[in-house]
């Protein structure tokens, strides 16, 4: 898939090793914020997340907690398999 950029890798890559990312969606004091279920060194945008889920390679469904609305990203079949390939292609 040569579409996929080295930086589109890197963030998948933390997506493969655990990441999910929880945006609220919903009015509140949090709206807008994204919230990582570990810690980051490295930042991934909005912008980011757009680009990873056009390609198909990250997932999303709708949590809610505390009656808040939140949209969860998460690496897909698609990207993990994508990410295995990349992987096993470059670790030769």
């Amino acid at each position: 898939m040569s579409d996929i950029t080295s930086k589109n890798y890197t963030h998948l890559s933390i997506f493969h090793n655990g990441l999910v990312l929880d945006l609220c969606v919903e009015p509140s004091n949090s709206f807008g914020m994204l919230f990582p279920s570990i810690p980051l060194g490295t930042i991934i945008n909005i912008g980011s997340i757009s680009t990873l889920k056009a390609k198909g390679l990250i997932e999303v469904k709708t949590v809610y907690c505390f009656g808040i609305e939140y949209k969860r990203y998460m690496i897909s079949e698609f990207g993990q398999n994508i990410f295995e390939e990349y992987k096993n292609d470059y670790s030769k």
